[in-house]
């Protein structure tokens, strides 16, 4: 293998890179998911809340499906897959 040999760099789990966006952001691709015509019409909403009210990863999103709503104590929750393929279940928010 050609990265064979080759060690990972230390990553600090305390600090992120990560950028994150802020209300007025989130409000605007909202909005925008809501405008938005054609075929995704219903989907492109939903995976936008999903995402941003419900704080899942796109990798857990994608590999989740309608049988996956669920409730659980009067509320309605989604079972999915979190990165290591850890099952989570999340309760989910109401604009979702």
């Amino acid at each position: 293998m050609p990265t064979e040999g080759v060690a990972r760099p230390a990553v600090d789990r305390d600090v992120t890179g990560t950028v994150g966006i802020d209300r007025a952001q989130a409000r605007a691709l909202v909005a925008a998911a809501d405008a938005n015509t054609g075929p995704a019409q219903a989907r492109t909403p939903a995976v936008i809340r999903l995402l941003l009210h419900n704080g899942l990863r796109v990798d857990g999103l994608l590999a989740t499906d309608i049988a996956d709503v669920g409730h659980d104590r009067g509320h309605r929750v989604l079972t999915f897959t979190r990165k290591g393929r850890r099952a989570a279940r999340v309760p989910l928010a109401p604009a979702t």
